[in-house]
């Protein structure tokens, strides 16, 4: 038993002696170990690992943000077209005939201006209300009043009480009875209340605004019978749509870039045609043709010339038998009120 304790403790000895005198050997020589040269190596390689992990790491945060900034920016330029092209298909045959005749250089204040019918609105101005919201629907639900830029609403006219117009009522008495309807718990601040015609009020737009004027925010179809159509200033415009004006009849089924271009290569797409006037642009028969014709301007040239078509069929309804079928004057006001 103590042999073996010699023997173990001999070894342990030697060991440590045979070690030193390793080290030392190398330290007279000026060099490492092996196995320290072998563990800086692998510390080196541990520490390039973790610089090289920690630039992947950074590279995957930028690769991350720049991913997040395409989807934003994507984002909003998707929005942009979007609004580019909204399809216009809320105009009527009343607004696209006032475009047509906005491009040839007469504006549309002119136009209500020279109108022949007064167009009677009624501008409420008011600030505070209670109980809270009372006004504005009682205003919107009774007389489809629209919005005013700036606070207030306007009633449009063919929702004007005739009451008013025939001056059975004062607009003293008409607040009183048909708003406020004798209901004492309702409070308000009119600034004002006005009954004119929009004939006589002026308004300016210098700068591109989602901010609308007053002219803006009714719908020509609450304020212009047919009789617009007899205006000197329309039938002109009426004699280059009978002729067959691509433009106007397509325009309630582009966006305004192709609208744009349609313009811009309208004469070009009626010579193609044959410069068919307005009763040919009716027939179904030259649907293919403008099919074939479109294709090269529009991103959906089925869907146009189905439309111009039918717009074609509805304008000779008005043009020609000098009735509006599709699209008419709407005659909601009430008696009392």
């Amino acid at each position: 038993m103590l042999g073996v304790i010699r023997k173990y403790i001999l070894t342990k000895v030697l060991d440590k002696f045979f070690s030193k005198v390793r080290i030392w050997y190398y330290k007279l020589r000026g060099e490492k170990p092996p196995e320290v040269k072998r563990k800086e190596r692998i510390e080196k390689l541990e520490k390039n690992l973790e610089k090289k992990e920690n630039r992947l790491d950074e590279r995957d945060k930028i690769e991350r943000k720049l991913i997040e900034m395409t989807k934003r920016k994507e984002e909003k330029l998707g929005k942009k077209k979007e609004k580019l092209n909204v399809v216009r298909e809320d105009l009527t045959v009343k607004e696209r005939f006032i475009e047509a005749v906005e491009r040839r250089g007469v504006s549309r204040k002119e136009l209500i201006r020279k109108y022949t019918n007064k167009i009677p609105i009624i501008i409420i101005n008011y600030h505070k209300n209670q109980p809270k919201g009372w006004l504005k629907e009682i205003l919107e639900e009774k007389y489809d009043a629209v919005g005013l830029s700036g606070g207030g609403k306007i009633i449009p006219p063919d929702r004007v009480p005739k009451k008013i117009l025939n001056k059975e009522l004062t607009l003293d008495k008409w607040l009183e009875k048909c708003v406020y309807e004798g209901k004492d718990d309702r409070k308000s601040i009119i600034v004002h209340a006005t009954l004119a015609d929009l004939r006589n009020i002026t308004w300016k737009k210098d700068f591109p605004s989602q901010t609308n004027t007053i002219e803006e925010q009714i719908n020509v179809d609450h304020y212009l019978s047919n009789d617009f159509y007899k205006m000197e200033e329309v039938t002109n415009s009426i004699e280059h749509i009978e002729k067959g004006d691509i433009g106007f009849l397509a325009s309630k089924y582009l966006t305004k870039q192709e609208l744009k271009k349609i313009h811009n290569n309208q004469h070009k797409i009626e010579r193609k045609l044959g410069n068919p006037n307005i009763k040919e642009l009716s027939n179904e028969k030259i649907e293919s043709d403008l099919v074939r014709i479109l294709d090269d301007h529009v991103e959906d040239p089925d869907n146009v010339a189905e439309g111009i078509i039918f717009q074609a069929k509805l304008c000779s309804s008005i043009l020609f038998e000098k009735e509006e079928p599709y699209v008419e004057l709407k005659e909601k006001t009430a008696d009392g009120d």
